[in-house]
């Protein structure tokens, strides 16, 4: 089910139509790490409003114990969202 909604999705993204952040969710829910956190950092750059669930949202379980994760919170958390 993901996988096709990523399909979609990396469509959507391509045309500006989808925020990065939504898909660092459905690579999160698919588990698949590297591509998560690509888009959480894109996400970041583009200071989107999604940001605000990162401490909460269940489908990025997958990168929570990732050093590179725990960067991009302690980035969010210092003001680089603003």
């Amino acid at each position: 089910m993901f996988e096709r909604m990523l399909a979609v999705e990396r469509q959507s993204y391509a045309k500006n139509q989808l925020p990065a952040y939504a898909l660092a969710d459905t690579y999160g829910r698919l588990g698949r790490k590297a591509e998560t956190l690509n888009y959480l950092r894109i996400s970041l750059q583009r200071i989107e409003p999604a940001m605000a669930s990162l401490r909460v949202d269940e489908a990025l379980g997958c990168v929570r114990d990732d050093p590179a994760y725990n960067e991009i919170l302690r980035r969010f958390d210092l003001g680089a969202h603003r």
